[in-house]
């Protein structure tokens, strides 16, 4: 009786094993598009608050998808971030996302628009997409006169 419980125990836990390796299967075969990616302002002065919209195509069916849209600087630092969790996506579905940046913090220069999608608990990463929009803040004329 033993062996027996023994021998089922173990067909549970490759039954377990095989599910879970499908599962994985299907989600790193989800392809994402990005397209229709803009910011509202190609220049502004600081403080000012920038808008973004990304739109994000799916070929497959996907739940618990987390999407994150950034602003780097020319360095490639994350100087911005807004995260959009648990997003669910049928085949064929686009959605946009918009996000705001208020840009108080920013130095004068020029930044760029990137998104990066993951599967849940923020692993795997199913796509990044760098370049999409640029924009430059200034520093607005009445505070460098008043310097």
């Amino acid at each position: 009786m033993f062996a027996l419980l023994h021998d089922l125990a173990r067909c549970l836990i490759w039954l377990m094993f095989v599910a879970c390796l499908l599962a994985y299967s299907e989600m790193t075969q989800a392809a994402f598009t990005v397209s229709n990616a803009s910011t509202s302002e190609e220049v502004l002065d600081q403080g000012a608050t920038q808008s973004a919209s990304v739109a994000i195509e799916s070929n497959a069916e996907m739940n618990d998808v987390n999407v994150q849209v950034s602003v780097v600087d020319a360095t490639r630092r994350v100087v911005a971030k807004q995260a959009f969790n648990d997003k669910s996506f049928r085949a064929g579905d686009t959605k946009t996302f918009k996000a705001k940046f208020p840009t108080t913090k920013f130095a004068a220069g020029t930044y760029t628009l990137t998104v990066s999608i993951f599967g849940p608990n923020w692993t795997p990463t199913f796509h990044f997409e760098d370049d999409l929009a640029k924009f430059n803040v200034v520093i607005p004329t009445k505070a460098l006169k008043s310097h």
